[in-house]
């Protein structure tokens, strides 16, 4: 089918469709975890930055991984 999203008629409907994200904005990340989340979908997400500090907040489980600021250690469920 056509649609704005990659062939999904909805932002939701994309973000179902896939399995992964890499490489995302910050500012994309949260949208995407909040989308998840209204679905009723557990998600989980890793970050390094302040501006992931959001998302990995929202996420069920946030991953820090090594290096990250501590703003997102603190954001984060793990610390790797």
């Amino acid at each position: 089918g056509s649609g704005p999203f990659l062939g999904k008629s909805t932002f939701a409907g994309y973000v179902e469709s896939v399995s992964g994200f890499a490489g995302v904005y910050p500012e994309h990340k949260f949208k995407v975890v909040e989308t998840l989340l209204g679905t009723g979908k557990l998600v989980g997400m890793t970050g390094d930055g302040v501006n992931d500090a959001p998302a990995l907040k929202l996420a069920t489980v946030g991953v820090a991984v090594a290096g990250a600021t501590d703003a997102a250690k603190s954001a984060s469920d793990i610390v790797l």
